[in-house]
């Protein structure tokens, strides 16, 4: 997992701990936040502990650093992440189409006649980020929304993926971005967490989500329905994919769709 302070990732692990139990397999956690080194590390120390097989979630564009693995015998599945030209053909993937649930949410925007619309990804270094940044700009070009006055914020460090601070990222654009003269009414944050804290933001701002802007995330996590306002999201089914059969998700295979946008 990148990290289990993202309440999402923490779902899932819960998920794939039953899935895994249910066929007589155990699973043991790492947390990487996305590092290919620490990866490496944990797979060389799993691999020599008996382990047969990996799920990695870090949706890296690059999984060269594990090949050496997979030829000592490691199985390996990588979780949100579509299969990119290289994978190892031993290499399942299994993911939601990123890039049509971004578009949902930034559809769901425009209908509401917001025009004037912020992405917050935080680092747009992985897979899955970068086909939700795809999806962003699609839904505007198709709605005749020139993608280039769109914002796109990453904050100071576009090398930090945030994982495990979602919520002061997304808190730190929409302070900043709505001190602007032109300042957003809109915003699709990169997850549920990065919502929460643009709506936090907001509110220091002296702005109401729901009221004054629009905020639009990703996962659907427990958190979600709980906030107030309940956030809208697009939602990814965790009980579908860790039971997805890897002879669906191997290369050239046509990922899942997310489910509709939940207000």
């Amino acid at each position: 997992m990148p990290s289990v302070a993202n309440p999402f990732w923490g779902a899932l692990a819960r998920e794939l701990e039953a899935s895994a139990l249910a066929e007589g397999y155990h699973v043991l956690l790492c947390n990487s936040e996305r590092d290919p080194a620490r990866e490496l590390k944990y797979g060389e120390e799993l691999l020599a502990d008996g382990v047969s097989g990996v799920v990695l979630c870090s949706s890296l564009p690059s999984l060269d650093h594990m090949t050496p693995l997979l030829g000592r015998g490691l199985k390996m599945v990588a979780f949100d992440r579509t299969a990119q030209a290289g994978d190892p053909s031993s290499l399942a993937s299994i993911s939601v189409d990123n890039a049509m649930g971004a578009e949902l949410a930034t559809r769901h925007l425009i209908e509401l006649g917001h025009r004037k619309l912020a992405f917050v990804p935080g680092s747009v270094h992985s897979v899955n980020r970068r086909e939700r940044l795809r999806g962003f700009r699609s839904a505007l070009e198709a709605a005749g929304i020139d993608p280039a006055g769109a914002i796109v914020w990453s904050g100071a460090d576009t090398t930090e993926f945030g994982d495990k601070d979602a919520a002061e990222l997304g808190r730190n654009a929409a302070r900043e971005l709505l001190a602007r003269a032109d300042p957003p009414t809109g915003f699709v944050a990169i997850n549920d967490m990065c919502a929460i804290g643009i709506c936090r933001g907001a509110k220091d701002a002296g702005r109401a989500a729901g009221r004054d802007v629009s905020v639009v995330g990703f996962d659907d996590i427990l958190l979600a329905d709980l906030f107030e306002p309940p956030l809208t999201t697009v939602r990814q089914s965790l009980l579908e994919m860790p039971r997805r059969p890897s002879s669906s998700c191997g290369p050239g295979s046509t990922p899942p769709l997310p489910q509709d946008v939940r207000c």
